[in-house]
């Protein structure tokens, strides 16, 4: 499991699961629950202007951070590939690798 600094886990009120988080230097990042090998990042799709939030590793999508769980999330691939793109990271700027 990848740790950077401090971890804790957080008690999800809304659904009956755990989120992993690490902080360092002050910033919070969240551990894809799905792989547990890389930080969920926040990332607009340039086409449609969506936000998104994705694992860098296993590519589980999410399109709030409050459904970042597992089960819960979508394939990136099938995604963008529903809605008519090309499902390489090409289509996305990335906002922020921290959220």
């Amino acid at each position: 499991m990848k740790v950077k600094g401090k971890g804790a886990f957080l008690l999800n009120k809304s659904v009956p699961f755990f989120t992993f988080f690490t902080e360092f230097h002050g910033e919070v990042y969240v551990i894809c629950p799905r792989c547990q090998q890389d930080d969920v990042i926040k990332a607009m799709i340039k086409a449609t202007r969506s936000i998104i939030f994705i694992c860098p590793e296993c590519e589980a999508t999410w399109f709030s951070i409050d459904e970042v769980k597992f089960p819960g999330f979508l394939d990136y691939m099938t995604y963008m590939s529903s809605i008519g793109l090309s499902h390489l990271w090409d289509e996305l700027e990335i906002i922020s690798e921290k959220i």
